[in-house]
Parts: structure tokens; C-alpha cells; sequence
């Protein structure tokens, strides 16, 4: 089933209506083009490494333990002969992390083949989780192929991005059962313990299942 989604379309300047506002490329240059019919949309150029993309930090609009949606539209332009993989990653900073965490494992979907010349819709789902501060949430679009020629890597077009919060199922906790730990003691006379993510300490109803049954 698809997800339901709550609230409002959390990227800034979605449709680059407002020129490249809110975004910006991790490498080469980042413009708009307006079509004829008064359409716009971003393009990256002057790539020199694959990982040169459009990116926007989505740090302050986005909640810890929450999934977000997310879609856009991609073309690859005349500078690739051959369909390319472009996919959504993610960069993160937080005040735990030593450095930046480069991550798609927090991405289900988001990656599709795309043709050359062709507007491709690509779909996916983003988790995100941090410990301390987030400072940082890179959303990054992103076609990471061999270069055209050496040295450079081909341009590509962006346009109709959207990312909205997932609405959380409500998670039931079974509170008239009886107590893991009260079991563990009659069985074995000692005290039940699990090993936690740290991230989960913010987690209210997942911390109320564990002092529920582990000491």
C-alpha cells in the first residue's frame, strides 16, 4: 500500500520557480533553463567527479525517527549516449559524527534507469535517525557513472521534487502481558537486558517496550 502522507511538500523551492533558491551542486554549476512554455527546471554542468550533484540540506525541516516520501523528475541531456542509473543519497552530519556519514542504506527505492532525453519519475522512501544535533541532511540527486570523456562527466536536468512525512502507524504496546523480566527471573533467577541504539533513548513508545520487559 502506498504510504500516507501528512503535512506539506517539505523541499524548498520544489519547482525552481524561485531560480536555484535552497539549492545547490556539490560540484560543477548549477543553473535553471525556462522552456517556452514558461516551464523551469535545474541543470547541472561542468561536472569533474561523479559525485558532483543538486543537492539541498533538508536538516531543519526534517524529525528524527521519521520516513519521509519523496519523488522528482530527472533527464539526462544530450552528453550521455547511453542510459545512466541516477539515485537519491544522503549525506549526514551530526553532532555524534566525527565526519560527514555518505548513506543510501536509510533509502528504499529512489534509484531508476533513466534514458537520455527522457523526463524519468523516480520514487523512494527516506528514514531518518541521528543521535546528537542534526547538522546536516543532504538531499542529494545524484547519476554517479563513468565519465563522458576523461575527466568529465555529463549534465543532467531536475524538476518537480517533493519530500512529505510519512504518518506513523500508532504502535500498540500489550502493557496487561506479563513482564519478560518477571519470566526471566522465575526461570533462571537473574535480570533480563537488551542492547539499544542510542538514537532509540528519544524514542517514547519504543522506550516504554523495553522498561516494560528488560531490567
Amino acid at each position: 500500500d502506498a504510504p500516507v502522507l501528512a503535512g506539506d511538500n517539505l523541499i524548498q523551492n520544489p519547482e525552481f520557480s524561485n531560480g536555484t533558491e535552497g539549492w545547490y551542486a556539490t560540484g560543477g554549476t548549477l543553473d535553471c533553463v525556462t522552456e517556452e512554455n514558461g516551464n523551469v527546471y535545474a541543470q547541472i554542468t561542468g561536472r569533474t567527479e561523479n559525485w558532483n550533484c543538486i543537492a539541498q540540506n533538508v536538516a531543519s525541516v526534517v524529525e528524527n525517527h521519521t520516513d519521509y516520501a519523496f519523488s522528482f523528475d530527472v533527464r539526462l541531456t544530450g552528453d550521455y549516449a547511453e542510459a545512466r542509473t541516477v539515485q537519491l543519497c544522503t549525506t549526514k552530519k551530526d553532532s555524534n559524527d566525527e565526519s560527514e556519514v555518505y548513506d543510501r542504506l536509510t533509502v528504499k527505492g529512489g534509484s531508476a534507469t533513466v534514458v537520455p532525453g527522457e523526463w524519468t519519475k523516480i520514487e523512494g522512501t527516506l528514514s531518518v535517525a541521528y543521535t546528537g544535533t542534526l547538522e546536516k541532511l543532504e538531499f542529494k540527486i545524484s547519476e554517479q557513472g563513468d565519465p563522458i570523456t576523461e575527466g568529465s562527466y555529463g549534465s543532467y536536468e531536475v524538476d518537480n521534487v517533493k519530500m512529505y512525512a510519512v504518518e506513523k502507524e500508532p504502535i500498540s504496546i500489550e502493557m496487561d502481558i506479563k513482564d519478560l523480566k518477571e519470566q526471566f527471573a522465575e526461570d533462571f533467577g537473574g535480570k533480563a537486558g537488551v542492547a539499544i541504539p542510542y538514537g532509540a533513548l528519544a524514542d517514547e513508545a519504543r522506550m516504554t517496550l523495553v522498561t516494560k520487559h528488560y531490567n
